[in-house]
């Protein structure tokens, strides 16, 4: 049996001021479990855009979105080596082929593509009616050395849940 160390777990309402205590604290317990300083850095900055994604992506009702927040699921978790970032949120079944064709394309890429993909996207792309800019896929991608895995699950009301784990490879600092 694999011992797994859960970091964080939030399963509820997102928001500006909960994605910064979240932040940080696994920043704090990242570093108080000598995980190299450059790796924090990455995972802080995934696990941020992850619940960005959340906020962002979310399909929530209008009372929702006028209080400012969404609704999903995020957990980090330590394994032997890995850090693991799970998140998961619903989301309009219409947009399940154009998540998973974004991300088989960031996946298919090497990282000279990636970082090329990236550059052009912060010089030339356009912001979503979400708001979104299309560089949160890619900062996630970047800051993994393995592919973002996903996976998609009908819900009882006829939407999609929306679920992806990004990880990392970290040995404690010696």
């Amino acid at each position: 049996m694999v011992d797994a160390k859960v970091i964080c777990f939030h399963f509820g309402k997102f928001n500006f001021e909960l994605e910064d205590i979240l932040a940080t604290k696994i920043k704090d317990e990242l570093i108080e479990s000598d995980v190299e300083k450059a790796i924090v850095r990455k995972i802080k900055s995934s696990f941020v855009e992850s619940i960005q994604n959340i906020r962002t992506h979310s399909k929530i009702g209008t009372s929702q979105k006028l209080e400012g927040h969404s609704y999903g699921v995020i957990s980090v978790i330590e394994k032997e080596e890995e850090i693991t970032i799970l998140s998961g949120n619903v989301i309009d079944p219409k947009d399940e082929d154009v998540i998973a064709s974004k991300i088989d394309a960031i996946n298919a890429m090497d990282e000279n593509e990636l970082k090329e993909a990236y550059m052009g996207q912060q010089r030339e792309g356009q912001i979503s009616e979400k708001g979104g800019a299309g560089l949160g896929l890619m900062t996630m991608a970047r800051n993994s050395d393995q592919d973002i895995l996903y996976y998609f699950d009908d819900t009882e009301d006829g939407n999609k849940m929306f679920l992806m784990e990004v990880s990392f490879k970290c040995e404690p600092q010696v």
